[in-house]
């Protein structure tokens, strides 16, 4: 099943690959038809307030038996970033990029658990919950897109872009319930050991890149309001993660300070859909809003361990696994500055036609 989603994706993209390379032979001859379509140099730029919600996973596996050893789970809680969209262009070829920061503060809830190998890789050995914090959170997303016109209301625009994304976050003040392996006491069981900590549990820094492509397509409605449907997914995606885990001498068993580092490195596990909308509210003013829900499909990768945070070592006979899911929607407001012309003028930038002359005289139509 994995194996035919994947190739179902290969195969969307090269038609998405397909359009890509002739809209150069198109588009031309579309615009020409379209009213509004500007043939010269623009640049756009725009305020831009966004929230985010979702979480993500990192689990430590038994190479072996492929069963859990450690599962952290990271819930962000509407996290409010602020930044700015900026877009110049010539013509149908356009690069837009989007700057993001987070803004710190609580952001959700923090939640891990532990089972042993001592006598059954399935016992449940502890489980707690923390406070989360954004520390900081900066993300930056570019890409190339080609506008095509069609039909004179039908836009088309396949896109290639990269993001980049580093993400830091802080865990405290613990409660949960540990377990026993001495009296194979279950976390999960009436007899497990109760337990509230305060003060900093786990330290979190989680690095992404991915390059994507995908395409828009919509609408342009009474030339003012332009509707898009929108879809891309990632063929090369990076993620690198780093845990550090402060001692604590109150669970039960005790944990000692580590720090554990995981890197992933895999093809096409990211897809992303969602929309947007932009209103022309007056010449080149114009507001805009989208919505994003976004899979990052379960990924494999190595993980290395530190009593330090230096010289890791390959932690043998375990594997890391991650996955996340989230949404986004953001709203902003732009001004374009445009220098060239318009094909065929939108009704706004028609030129007034100058007055006949006969004679000398200007020549008065009488109504």
């Amino acid at each position: 099943m994995k194996y035919n989603l994947h190739t179902k994706i290969k195969y969307l993209f090269s038609i998405i690959f397909l359009v890509f390379c002739g809209s150069f032979l198109i588009a031309k001859d579309a615009s020409d038809i379209n009213a509004g379509v500007w043939r010269g140099f623009y640049v756009s730029a725009a305020p831009l307030f966004e929230l985010k919600n979702g979480n993500f996973s990192e689990t430590t596996c038994r190479t072996a038996t492929k069963t859990k050893y450690t599962e952290i789970l990271w819930k962000e809680d509407m996290n409010c970033r602020v930044g700015a969209k900026v877009e110049a262009g010539w013509w149908f070829i356009g690069l837009e990029t989007n700057a993001l920061f987070g803004i710190p503060k609580s952001n959700g809830k923090m939640s891990e658990n532990w089972w042993t190998a001592a006598f059954d890789p399935n016992f449940h050995l502890a489980d707690f919950e923390c406070d989360t914090k954004l520390i900081s959170d900066f993300e930056i997303d570019s890409r190339l897109k080609f506008d095509i016109p069609l039909f004179k209301f039908v836009r088309i625009r396949p896109y290639a872009g990269f993001c980049y994304n580093i993400l830091k976050l802080k865990a405290s003040d613990a409660n949960g319930k540990a377990g026993s392996t001495s009296s194979k006491t279950s976390a999960d069981s009436d007899q497990a050991h109760s337990y509230k900590v305060s003060g900093e549990r786990v330290a979190f820094d989680r690095e992404t890149f991915d390059f994507y492509l995908g395409l828009q397509a919509g609408v342009v409605l009474f030339d003012r309001l332009t509707i898009l449907g929108d879809f891309n997914a990632s063929p090369v995606f990076y993620i690198n993660t780093i845990d550090h885990h402060y001692a604590d001498t109150t669970a039960s068993p005790s944990v000692s300070e580590s720090y554990t580092l995981n890197r992933f490195h895999t093809n096409f596990p990211k897809i992303s859909f969602g929309g947007c909308l932009e209103y022309r509210i007056w010449k080149e003013l114009s507001a805009g809003a989208s919505f994003y829900y976004t899979i990052i499909n379960s990924v494999t990768g190595e993980e290395y361990t530190s009593p330090s945070g230096s010289n890791y070592k390959d932690h043998n006979g375990f594997d890391a696994e991650t996955s996340q899911s989230y949404w986004k929607a953001s709203v902003y407001a732009k001004y374009r500055l445009k220098i060239g012309r318009a094909i065929t003028p939108r009704p706004h930038e028609k030129r007034a036609r100058k007055p006949k002359v006969r004679n000398g005289k200007v020549e008065v139509r009488q109504y």
